[in-house]
């Protein structure tokens, strides 16, 4: 999974492990694995072939070809002359369940450029073209409209919309399958109303006209179509009644008006006249019950000739039946758990005040009349569980005055205010206290400090660092659920970053240097129990470990650094849970990697190895994660796919010992996860281990 350091945010959190010694010299060293001269890294595509490591895209920077390397040795497997770099794409998915990805390239052409499509795969022999065409394409993906583990791709053109299976057969052409068909602002989309574990597809044409038009097919041997619409602008679905489909959302182009319509016939399941996307009104579904079902709430502003209006339905006996109806104008409006954990209200924020009404649309809190010198002007709020206890509480900015309002005893109150402070956002533990901390300005000079949630009481204050000439990065370095403060002053006369960290009794200075600051990644990049700093400027690279100490600098470390057009990514080629890191420049791409012992932490002892397996392991459905931890604490538990999106995290405290943790195979959406292969990384006791497994779907 790359992690790109251009332009990366200080503000955002950079998760790392602690190490407590700079680098022996006699342990080893960081320096390029290989070196492509005339090569630039897009990025990493995944396991092709039949060796562990990934294989990573790059293009030739004097004729724009795209190439794919071996990630570990840099050697080039093979070229794509065809395919120049900025017009075409290269997707990469495991059409076959063999564990390993094949790869769809495409050009969408344009003058004398014509249309071309490759599909290819790694066998024994080498590459393999399954098939090639030139029809005309814009936008190209995958999708499963026949069954869970087959694939198909879904190919739209500027004029039509086709799918094909991956033998290169065309088994669905929009031009010639509908009979109205003008081919205007075309669009296309996959969805599983059904929640049979199959998409059905939508096709769309007139996309940003009034008269748009929608034909939905399912597959039943051939695509059939099922159900249409005219004039309505889809928008998502759920399930919202007493059936197993999903609901389509949309709103009307010719009055603006919403509706729900059943997925699978198209009926009209629930009209909403009085919202219209044309009044700014927006609906939204929330399952407050947790039936499985979502209820619905509609919400239109005030505004000239509009009454405002909030209205929230839920599906009873056969029918949507009203909730609640209030004349409230917001902003936005959401539910909320802020009384008990199963408790839903409804919050609302309007332009000068901010409003908790419970599910039967009784009035609870309302800021403007049980805020004390509540003044209304800009209020923002963050929902926050400050004390843990899986309720929301509220952190008001207002004007100038920072303030924490928490059901207390029965009701709503105002448990401190300061106007000393703005609020910036949440720090995670950082120091003894077991709650976290408010992540604060002073009004008077925007140094930063820490508050704690519960008292409004000053915890630590930063006066080198303000904004907006400085930004903060909690990092948990040595994985011991308390995370210290890395400060970086970008501008100002002295440039400056200081890490700091808890020492018991206060925040003591952990390393300081006046380096020119820089964008960040973390990465363990010599063993999985600990973790370093790769810092990136205009034209440079370095790696420092957690004491402030240089491992690695690019300028001095590799030969033939120019410094020019400095680029660089966090990538684990082998999967061995140590990172490597890309090094380019004009001169360049290497691939910069740790030529010591990998495990070995360097520094203390290292805690007792994660074992990892899955069983069964390839799964279709359901597969256990099994590991053991050494003591008590948060295990984070994450699941990618191999592109290296994040499918689904499953974080958990566990006690000290053996562990199996179950995973439906399904995303934090309940979608089901693409099959193929797919990786699950295991952090405790300060070790990132990171296994492989195979999802081949019903």
């Amino acid at each position: 999974m790359p992690r790109t350091l251009q332009g990366r945010a200080l503000l955002a959190l950079l998760h790392a492990t602690f190490l407590t010694s700079p680098l022996s010299a006699h342990a080893g060293e960081f320096a390029p694995k290989w070196h492509q001269p005339y090569l630039a890294f897009d990025r990493i595509v995944g396991n092709t072939d039949t060796d562990p490591q990934d294989e990573l895209l790059f293009h030739d920077v004097r004729d724009n070809t795209m190439l794919l390397l071996d990630g570990l040795t840099g050697a080039v497997e093979i070229g794509f002359p065809e395919f120049l770099h900025g017009d075409a794409d290269v997707l990469a998915r495991d059409i076959d369940n063999d564990a390993r990805l094949e790869l769809v390239l495409y050009r969408r052409g344009g003058g004398p450029v014509v249309p071309l499509m490759r599909v290819i795969k790694w066998t024994p022999g080498g590459w393999t073209q399954l098939f090639a065409h030139s029809d005309p394409m814009s936008v190209v993906g995958f999708c499963s409209l026949r069954s869970p583990s087959q694939v198909e791709l879904l190919e739209m053109s500027d004029t039509d919309v086709r799918v094909r299976d991956m033998a290169g057969n065309v088994l669905l052409r929009a031009s010639t399958a509908i009979g109205a068909w003008t081919g205007v602002e075309v669009s296309a989309f996959s969805l599983d109303i059904d929640a049979d574990g199959i998409d059905e597809l939508g096709v769309v044409q007139h996309m940003f006209s009034s008269d748009i038009r929608t034909q939905f097919f399912n597959w039943n041997g051939a695509f059939v179509p099922t159900w249409s619409t005219t004039s309505w602008f889809l928008n998502g679905g759920e399930n919202t009644d007493g059936d197993p489909q999903i609901e389509m959302f949309g709103w009307n182009t010719l009055d603006g008006h919403y509706a729900l319509f059943d997925g699978q016939t198209g009926a009209t399941d629930l009209s909403l006249p009085e919202f219209k996307f044309t009044e700014n009104a927006q609906v939204n579904a929330f399952d407050i019950d947790g039936d499985g079902r979502r209820e619905v709430f509609g919400v239109r502003p005030a505004a000239p000739g509009v009454t405002p209006l909030l209205h929230a339905f839920q599906w009873s006996t056969g029918s949507y039946a009203t909730m609640f109806s209030v004349a409230d104008s917001a902003e936005t409006a959401y539910p909320l758990q802020t009384r008990l954990p199963n408790q839903w209200e409804y919050f609302v924020q309007k332009q000068h005040d901010l409003l908790l009404r419970d599910m039967n649309g009784n009035l609870l809190f309302r800021a403007a009349t049980a805020i004390p010198g509540w003044s209304g002007v800009a209020p923002r709020v963050a929902q926050v569980d400050l004390n843990h206890d899986s309720v929301f509480d509220l952190v008001i900015q207002d004007d100038n005055t920072l303030r924490v309002v928490r059901h207390v005893a029965g009701s709503y109150v105002q448990t401190w205010s300061s106007a000393a402070w703005r609020h910036v956002g949440m720090a995670p533990r950082t120091d003894g206290n077991a709650n976290e901390a408010l992540i604060v300005l002073s009004n008077s000079d925007n140094h930063y400090a820490l508050l704690d949630p519960l008292t409004g009481a000053v915890r630590a204050e930063f006066p080198l660092f303000s904004e907006p000439n400085a930004g903060l990065a909690p990092i948990d370095f040595d994985h011991d659920g308390r995370y210290e403060l890395l400060f970086t002053r970008f501008f100002g006369p002295t440039r400056l970053s200081t890490c700091y960290r808890w020492n018991g009794s206060s925040y003591a200075q952990l390393y300081s240097h006046q380096d020119e600051p820089a964008s960040y990644a973390d990465g363990p990049f010599r063993t999985p129990g600990a973790s370093e700093l790769l810092e990136m400027t205009q034209d440079n690279l370095r790696l420092r470990s957690s004491n402030g100490s240089l491992l690695f600098v690019a300028s001095t470390d590799v030969p033939q650094w120019t410094g020019v057009g400095t680029t660089s990514a966090v990538l684990d080629v082998d999967h061995d849970g140590v990172d490597e890191f890309v090094a380019a420049d004009a001169g360049g791409t290497r691939l910069v990697g740790w030529t010591g012992v990998v495990g070995v932490e360097y520094g203390r002892d290292l805690p007792a190895p994660v074992v990892l397996t899955s069983s069964p392991n390839p799964f279709r459905s359901t597969t256990s994660l099994q590991f053991s931890t050494r003591s008590e604490g948060v295990v984070g538990i994450a699941i990618y796919d191999a592109s290296g999106r994040l499918v689904r995290r499953l974080d958990q405290r566990l006690p000290a010992g053996s562990h199996a943790v179950k995973w439906d195979g399904r995303d934090a959406q309940g979608h089901a996860a693409p099959n193929g292969v797919m990786f699950y990384e295991v952090r405790a006791d300060g070790v990132k281990q990171t296994r492989k497994m195979v999802h081949i779907g019903n």
